[in-house]
């Protein structure tokens, strides 16, 4: 693995910022015994070792998420993106190795994951399928301010946040808010989903392919939204960036994490990783991107 310290972001220029989530030594096993072909595939892809029985997602993985930036996870299918980041927000506990939430152990079930599990959220790959259906945008947005803050809360400053975050997310709130998913396009439903995943001010938000199911036109909307979260959220925000396009992440991104076959190949600054990759596989990975 190729780490750096260096490049625009770096943490030498800025100091102050301090590891919010870590992950340390981290590797995953999958018991193939028990389990379908189709449902292993599914949580860990095809691409994963398989060692006698069993298949390792992740192996020896160590990577921090810092203070207000945004972090980037790059891969193909099969790398082992979405079991390290399933790790990375609690959702599902390490072979070995250890999960640190602001400087403090945080196994399943402890203080500190429920804490860390209280202070994230995430923003999936196809809004259709994370919107409930049933529900209009103004009941998704209530349903998440309600969960984080109480079902207490005056039904007039509810709203009052709910079209304040559609406008954050470049969305005319009065146009959208009594309206289905099915009523938006694919782009408008993926701002729903990041206005929903970020109403609730979340101290750390996932972004799990945000872009992959829309059209060329969205994807540029989407990464404009995250984009301003970020400047208006500022350092009390850090990010995740979950993504196999090297060349879109460039644009949000302050560092990069290459993994590939669940080992992390290369990581450091967005600008020096893509100005003098080291590792022939980020070369590639940046020959075939949308730079």
């Amino acid at each position: 693995m190729t780490e750096r310290q260096h490049g625009a972001q770096s943490d030498d220029e800025i100091p102050t910022r301090q590891p919010v989530l870590e992950m340390n030594h981290v590797s995953k096993n999958y018991h193939a015994r028990g389990m379908s072909r189709r449902l292993l595939d599914n949580v860990i892809h095809a691409s994963a070792k398989r060692y006698q029985g069993q298949r390792l997602a992740l192996d020896d993985v160590s990577l921090s998420l810092k203070s207000g930036e945004c972090l980037a996870i790059i891969g193909e299918s099969g790398s082992g993106k979405t079991t390290a980041t399933r790790i990375l927000l609690g959702l599902l506990a390490p072979t070995a190795g250890s999960l640190r939430y602001r400087g403090k152990q945080a196994p399943m079930h402890s203080t500190e994951w429920k804490r860390l599990r209280r202070e994230s959220s995430m923003i999936f790959q196809n809004p259709y399928s994370s919107l409930d259906p049933r529900w209009t945008v103004r009941q998704s947005l209530k349903e998440a301010v309600s969960l984080r803050f109480g079902r207490g809360l005056d039904p007039s400053s509810v709203e009052a946040r709910s079209l304040k975050i559609l406008d954050t997310v470049g969305l005319d709130g009065r146009v959208v808010i009594d309206r289905y998913p099915i009523d938006l396009s694919g782009g408008q439903a993926q701002r729903v989903a990041i206005a929903r995943a970020i109403i609730d001010e979340p101290e750390i938000l996932l972004a799990d392919e945000p872009m992959s199911a829309v059209d060329v036109t969205a994807r540029v909307q989407i990464l404009h939204t995250l984009q301003e979260v970020r400047t208006i959220q500022g350092a009390s925000l850090s990010m995740i960036f979950v993504s196999h396009d090297i060349g879109m992440v460039q644009h949000i991104a302050d560092r990069i994490v290459v993994l590939r076959q669940g080992r992390v190949l290369e990581q450091g600054s967005c600008a020096e990783l893509l100005n003098h990759p080291q590792h022939p596989y980020t070369m590639e990975l940046l020959k075939a991107a949308s730079l």
